[in-house]
């Protein structure tokens, strides 16, 4: 009788382990978004004229957006760079709401964001283990 409990104990925990395993990958491949969907993309908009003060006003202006994570500006190139969930955001939405600050603003590219690649993963909470993840699965 004895060993009988003590064996359902151990089925019980290991059960219990397993379960809570995979909700916890579960939920880090939802985060970091493994599929192409889930995958944040940064697209990139040429802003003419684009100083430290307007990128402060864009980001400003995309600040309460759905599904924007970041933006930064490229000053040299004139770009402005917003890393977006797509399920949530689309770069034409972002567009509008950029040209609305900065008339003449006109979109260049889209790319989904490169886990290996750090820079694009600002703002996802996971990006550092994130990262480090998606290095190990290539």
């Amino acid at each position: 009788m004895k060993k009988i409990r003590i064996l359902i104990t151990v089925a019980v925990i290991l059960t219990l382990f397993a379960v809570g395993s995979r909700a916890t990958r579960a939920d880090e491949d939802a985060t970091c978004g493994k599929s192409g969907e889930d995958v944040a993309h940064s697209a990139v908009f040429k802003v003419p004229d684009l100083t430290k003060e307007m990128a402060k006003a864009l980001s400003k202006a995309l600040a309460d957006k759905p599904g924007v994570l970041s933006a930064k500006p490229d000053l040299e190139k004139q770009h402005f760079i917003v890393t977006f969930k797509p399920k949530e955001n689309d770069p034409d939405r972002i567009g509008k709401v950029l040209a609305s600050v900065a008339p003449g603003t006109v979109f260049k590219e889209v790319t989904a964001v490169d886990h290996k690649d750090k820079k694009g993963c600002g703002g996802c909470q996971h990006s550092e283990t994130c990262a480090e993840k998606h290095k190990k699965q290539t």
